[in-house]
């Protein structure tokens, strides 16, 4: 039964951690954001013309880019340990319920 609750324990904190991390991952991402508009609105405001301003903005692209794909990699990350973890608490359960599987031995 010490097992079983250990096991049970785990999961929590498996499951709060993951959306504890999710949401900081997002709060970032959106702060990212944030951040881009208003220097999107910046180059609108200090632009000299329409031509320039066309050309500021696709200069900033690049960098929106990278940090779409940095936030899509920290989502990867951390669904792909919380996917990890869940296969650990997964095998310590089965391998402690009666006929559950039996860690080889050498």
């Amino acid at each position: 039964m010490k097992v079983l609750t250990s096991i049970v324990s785990d999961a929590g904190h498996v499951v709060f951690g993951t959306v504890a991390e999710l949401f900081w991952v997002e709060v970032d991402a959106m702060l990212g954001h944030r951040s881009a508009f208003r220097e999107r609105l910046d180059v609108l405001r200090s632009s000299e013309n329409a031509a320039d301003m066309v050309a500021r903005q696709i200069d900033l692209i690049p960098e929106s880019t990278r940090r779409f794909q940095r936030t899509r990699t920290e989502r990867q990350h951390t669904i792909s340990k919380f996917l990890r973890a869940s296969r650990e608490l997964g095998d310590r359960l089965r391998d402690s319920l009666p006929g559950g599987r039996k860690p080889a031995r050498d």
